[in-house]
């Protein structure tokens, strides 16, 4: 194609909303950190991601939908939690701070985007479509995601949703209807997250090539479910992102995985100029470890920080002891009838007289630490 046919072309395709679009779209991956970024750009039709506290999931998940708000015509993003409450609270009050961030207009006579408070509901001007948030808290409220094409479809803290209900919701809901959305062509993000190219070379004509489901949480206690099959290691429901290019999943159809957690963003190289608030907040996290004791191998600092499916049985039973656990009443002796029996009786006695002291002592150092 000619340089002037290509201009023609291109002023074809591009409008100025666009081009506006790109240069917000563009800011918006910089500031992300490079699992963020991998997780915003990832094309994949189905996403995951495990991920510790404070690692910006819900951050991310906001990201990929002000950029397919600001670029595709005529679509709808939706945004599921576990409440009206927890929807408000997680996202739909940050969203609003970032359209001031990048400049978006929110009020005046021709503003970019528009939001209907009551029923949490975004609208982008320039290009008609709508992100909206919901509760879902059973399945008459998944009913509401029923019935039309979404362009993605986002389920925030979904280890927290009974599995029955998550997979009736994306299943059932949503997954029938999601091959009519448009998407963006593969490789857009890549060139807007690329500062070397320039955002007038960009050339951008979407595509109907369906809806995305991203599922985000932190692991929850409790095993089993959806969000179980698509993030534990060793499952074949889902591929790691970093694992795309492998032949052996060539073609792959699956959910694309993603995993991260806040100490492996702090110690990036120059974490505390880019990222001073998940700095911050990584070492108040450090502090309540110290305060309550944890170690690395603590299930819930693995659960809840780590990003690290671990299950707590501690509730439920003691934790492994070889005092307890390899008890031996014969002394390494290998003794048979009477004796041994007389022998075992007398250590099972003695044992249970140094648990009950063992636990006497407990519960005075308990009543003194409570009792001034």
């Amino acid at each position: 194609m000619k340089p002037w046919s290509k201009t023609k072309a291109r002023k074809r395709i591009v409008t100025p909303d666009q081009c506006w679009a790109f240069g917000v779209v563009r800011r918006i991956l910089l500031d992300c950190h490079p699992w963020q970024r991998d997780a915003v750009i990832d094309p994949a039709k189905r996403i995951s991601m495990l991920v510790g506290r404070g690692g910006a999931k819900t951050t991310t998940e906001r990201a990929r939908a002000m950029i397919k708000l600001l670029l595709l015509p005529n679509q709808y993003i939706g945004y599921a939690a576990t409440s009206a409450d927890q929807a408000r609270e997680l996202n739909w009050d940050p969203i609003k701070r970032v359209c001031d961030a990048y400049g978006i207009s929110t009020s005046g006579i021709d503003p970019d985007v528009s939001f209907l408070d009551t029923k949490m509901v975004m609208r982008c001007h320039r290009t008609n479509s709508t992100y909206r948030l919901r509760g879902v808290e059973d399945k008459r409220d998944a009913e509401k995601f029923r019935g039309f094409p979404q362009a993605e479809f986002q389920v925030d803290e979904c280890g927290s949703f009974p599995p029955d209900l998550l997979e009736y919701l994306v299943d059932e809901c949503v997954a029938p209807r999601l091959g009519e959305a448009l998407s963006l062509p593969v490789g857009l993000l890549e060139q807007l997250a690329n500062e070397d190219i320039d955002l007038d070379d960009i050339v951008f004509d979407p595509e109907r090539g369906g809806g995305v489901v991203i599922l985000g949480s932190t692991p929850p206690k409790r095993t089993g479910g959806m969000f179980y099959d698509v993030t534990r290691p060793g499952s074949a429901s889902h591929r790691p992102y970093s694992k795309r290019n492998d032949p052996e999943y060539a073609g792959w159809l699956g959910y694309s995985s993603h995993d991260w957690n806040l100490r492996e963003v702090v110690e990036l190289p120059d974490a505390k100029r880019k990222y001073p608030a998940l700095v911050a907040l990584r070492e108040a996290q450090l502090q309540e470890f110290i305060r309550k004791g944890w170690d690395e191998d603590h299930p819930t600092r693995k659960r809840e920080y780590d990003g690290i499916w671990s299950e707590d049985n501690t509730t439920n039973v003691f934790r492994y002891s070889a005092e307890r656990n390899q008890w031996d009443p014969f002394g390494g002796r290998k003794l048979e009838g009477l004796e041994s029996l007389k022998i075992a009786i007398a250590a099972l006695i003695i044992g249970f007289l140094y648990l009950f002291i063992t636990c006497t002592v407990d519960v005075v150092h308990l009543l003194h630490a409570l009792i001034p």
